[in-house]
């Protein structure tokens, strides 16, 4: 099969950012992202030279050393954008701190955020550091919204730029200005009519964030590395104007207030996760972990889903009207929710897939779902490379691609079945095979009840999902309006919580395997992609034992 040579680049890239990302995430050095991408080059352009002309897929010699190239520049574009500590960064003042207070007061809980997409009990939401005898004051603007943590505290990103440590007359002894960012935790009281945007100055104190305890620990360092972020802080008091700076997170708030209001708690904050994202509302973090420990997670972040669903409900409105028409009115659509949402990788992703199937149909042309679907992804990486270790898009790729290409030939092996109920069956299988190696290296779990738990909420996700989107956008022109569309949805809601929270109950809802290697991810998506060439062939010997080797390489242990 031939492949396009600009898809074949767009894989170069994303092969160099790979290679870099795992070296990263095993901490192998800058060595071997070198030597590997060096192979990679050296590889491709032998390709070229060597083989014979029809192993070439129709491209020169010249288009080869150009992958190679790409995969080269790749690993050094990553490393240049991975987020650093200046001169200026407030974590080198760490230290100093420490120095000028270095008698400890005693010990705090200083609280980290689980990650973004699911929640297991290896990332709990506990971390300690040190308390100094004397408090530090930094002053900056917030970056994100805050939002709770386990410990009901709250928990944002400060954008620092002046840092005070006082002595225990709480005199200012030393002052500098400062860059960077930090994590903060302040009392859940005092971010009452705190958002994003405002300055804020904090008086509390810094500490060094601590990386895994254990080889299946959360890395809690590496974890704020990745979002440019070197220090945490524990904010004992927080000052700042109370008139906040205008922003998206109003339009929310009103979508969010009108959806409580109709529903109330927790069920209103639900369904605006299930038509926004988590990263619109303040979920309750107990909701989150049931949802993730059934396989349900999926379902209260924003995802490829719901655009389809929006993106799917305009056009069968608009189905009369110009391809122009379509692609324009589509595309503000999108570009609004897209902003809603608060720009979440899985959103861009699938919105650009969207936009992609919104220009074919304008000019009459075929897209080609999984050229779509990576060369979405090589535009979200461009803008920031470093984003490929975000748990939550690696995830969201994967799921999408396992779509793609598996439910076609599992819809084809249940032909027995009516299409409709095939197709139901079959997103959720191709889903989880394919997000199962990265769910088991990351979390070291597996949710064992969510395929059948997917396939029976499906209608009740579909609903309150379309419901949800419906009403919000209702909510942004009359609030009222939008609280009587969100009332209609008490019972679906009400349904999936029940059911959700029941199935956490049950045998197998939660299965603990242990941490995978690198090597067995590795492994076990190379089983999966071989498995791709064998979907339509006779050779039946081939599955099992491919199901038997992803097994075995599963059940490995070091």
């Amino acid at each position: 099969m031939k492949i396009p040579f600009g898809l074949a680049l767009c894989l170069a890239y994303l092969w160099g950012l790979l290679l870099s990302a795992i070296a990263s995430s095993e901490q192998l050095g800058d060595w071997t992202v070198s030597w590997a991408s060096m192979t990679a080059l050296i590889g491709l352009i032998g390709w070229g030279m060597l083989t014979p002309r029809r192993w070439r897929c129709g491209w020169s010699m010249g288009q080869w050393c150009s992958l190679g190239g790409i995969v080269l520049l790749a690993t050094l574009y990553i490393t240049v954008r991975s987020p650093v500590a200046g001169a200026a960064e407030i974590s080198h003042f760490v230290a100093r701190a420490e120095a000028i207070a270095p008698s400890p007061a005693g010990r705090a809980i200083v609280h980290k955020p689980s990650e973004d997409y699911l929640f297991t009990e290896d990332t709990k939401d506990t971390d300690q550091s040190t308390k100094p005898a004397h408090s530090q004051i930094i002053i900056g603007r917030l970056i994100d919204e805050p939002r709770l943590n386990r410990a009901l505290r709250g928990r944002f990103l400060v954008a620092v730029n002046q840092l005070q440590i006082l002595d225990g007359r709480d005199v200012v002894t030393f002052q500098v200005p400062v860059q960077g960012r930090t994590y903060v935790t302040a009392p859940l009281l005092q971010i009452t009519g705190l958002h994003q945007g405002q300055l804020i100055e904090a008086r509390g104190y810094l500490y060094q964030p601590q990386p895994a305890m254990n080889p299946n620990g959360f890395d809690f360092q590496a974890y704020l590395a990745q979002r440019g972020a070197f220090t945490g802080f524990v904010a004992e008091e927080l000052r700042f104007q109370q008139a906040p700076v205008w922003g998206l997170w109003q339009v929310r708030q009103r979508i969010v207030r009108a959806q409580v209001q109709a529903l109330g708690s927790p069920l209103g904050q639900l369904v605006s996760a299930m038509s926004l994202g988590r990263k619109a509302v303040d979920l309750p973090t107990d909701i989150q972990a049931v949802f993730a420990q059934v396989g349900l997670a999926h379902t209260i972040a924003a995802s490829g889903f719901h655009v389809s669903l929006l993106l799917g409900t305009v056009l069968a409105l608009l189905r009369s009207r110009t391809g122009m028409t379509q692609l324009t009115v589509g595309s503000g659509v999108l570009l609004v929710y897209v902003a809603l949402t608060g720009l979440q990788l899985s959103v861009m992703r699938a919105a650009l897939m969207g936009l992609a199937m919104l220009i074919g149909i304008a000019m009459d042309r075929r897209v080609i779902p999984s050229g779509a679907l990576i060369m979405a992804a090589t535009g979200i990486l461009l803008i920031n490379p470093c984003w490929i270790w975000n748990v939550g898009f690696q995830l969201s790729v994967m799921a999408t691609w396992g779509l793609i290409v598996t439910v076609p030939a599992i819809v084809r092996r249940l032909d027995w079945l009516p299409v409709t109920l095939a197709s139901l069956v079959a997103v959720p299988i191709a889903a989880t095979v394919w997000t199962l190696p990265l769910t088991l290296y990351h979390f070291n779990m597996f949710a064992g009840l969510s395929i059948v738990l997917n396939v029976a909420t499906m209608p009740l996700v579909t609903v309150i999902s379309l419901g949800g989107i419906v009403s919000s956008a209702a909510a942004l022109i009359w609030p009222t309006a939008g609280a009587a569309i969100a009332s209609l949805l008490h019972w679906p809601a009400q349904l999936l919580l029940w059911l959700a929270q029941t199935s956490s109950h049950l045998p197998g809802s939660s299965i603990a395997i242990g941490q995978i290697t690198l090597w067995q991810l590795t492994g076990l998506y190379a089983l999966l992609f071989s498995s791709l060439f064998r979907l339509r062939s006779a050779q039946c010997w081939f599955k099992p034992l491919t199901v038997i080797a992803f097994l075995s390489l599963i059940a490995i242990r070091g």
